[in-house]
């Protein structure tokens, strides 16, 4: 009987082992008044939480509304909790993916850059014609790049850098979009990518090729890619699918998708459809015959829920 009970104890052990832990994010601090007080009630929350049965991730938020993945966290509230001291400095700066799914802290915007590698390139997420763009190759330059296209959007993009063409379809259509053939931007002269100044201010500073120099194949799968990003976005009407490749197009990446493209006389928009046989004029016939489809589709459909019995 106590060999049995000795192994149903052993048992019952190695289960909870095998039990995976429960993640709990625990704040402290923050921008308020009672800063202290929250240290110290964070100190007696994590000191009672069974190690064996949680995860504890402690995030201390500093006066200036930053946060800090603190590694020691129970160790520095033991010595600043009872002398209601503030946060100290030190730990991870991390802040919270602002994706629900993802269930996950990323570093900061320094940690970030450095971990996709400089360069990288900074921009406004939802802003055209290169407005706010910043190339950073250090990290000492991140500050002002962050400030300069927070200046134009509440939301801030980073992305890393892709060495090689930047390629272009314009797609036209609502249920069954169609692509043009590709283009290519070229930069040149003192430019290091396509910026506002090198794409309006400096009359040298890019070159827009049209057709691209591409075999038949690659140009088909681009336009196949152009078409399947503009279904995959529900869009409707017109949009320029924008691509980043490598020389040999080894890889091929979908840079954005603009959904207002530009519509001037050196845009890319109207000149793809052109050399695709489909000139300004009846470009714009098409598009409104598109935006015409829409409203009909839009006003067949019900305003009005009749509660039925």
């Amino acid at each position: 009987m106590r060999a049995l009970k000795g192994r149903t104890r052993a048992g019952r052990r190695n289960k909870m082992a095998q039990t995976k832990k429960i993640r709990v994010g625990v704040l402290f601090g923050g921008r308020s008044s009672e800063h202290e007080i929250s240290l110290r009630s964070a100190f007696t929350v994590m000191s009672a939480m069974d190690p064996a049965r949680y995860e504890v991730v402690p995030i201390g938020i500093g006066r200036d509304g930053r946060w800090y993945w603190r590694a020691d966290a129970i160790r520095m509230l033991a010595d600043a909790a009872p002398r209601l001291e503030a946060l100290a400095g030190g730990g991870i700066e991390v802040s919270l993916l602002p994706h629900p799914a993802a269930n996950a802290l990323v570093q900061a915007p320094a940690e970030l850059a450095r971990s996709l590698g400089y360069p990288v390139f900074v921009k406004p997420n939802a802003l055209g014609s290169s407005v706010g763009i910043s190339k950073v190759k250090s990290e000492r330059e991140l500050g002002a790049a962050l400030e300069e296209a927070f200046a134009y959007d509440r939301k801030v993009l980073i992305e890393a850098s892709c060495i090689g063409r930047e390629l272009e379809c314009a797609v036209l259509g609502n249920e069954r979009p169609e692509s043009s053939i590709p283009g290519e931007i070229v930069i040149k002269g003192r430019h290091e990518f396509y910026s506002y100044e090198s794409k309006y201010v400096d009359p040298e500073g890019a070159e827009v090729r049209i057709p691209a120099a591409l075999n038949a194949a690659q140009s088909e799968h681009l336009r196949q890619l152009a078409c399947g990003a503009f279904r995959a976005l529900g869009l409707r009407g017109m949009a320029r699918v924008d691509f980043l490749a490598r020389p040999a197009l080894s890889e091929i990446y979908v840079n954005e998708v603009n959904t207002i493209p530009g519509f001037t006389a050196i845009s890319m928009y109207p000149k793809l459809w052109e050399a695709s046989g489909l000139p300004l004029n009846r470009l714009i016939d098409r598009l409104i015959e598109l935006a015409l489809e829409e409203h009909r589709e839009r006003a067949a459909l019900k305003i009005t829920y009749e509660i039925k019995g």
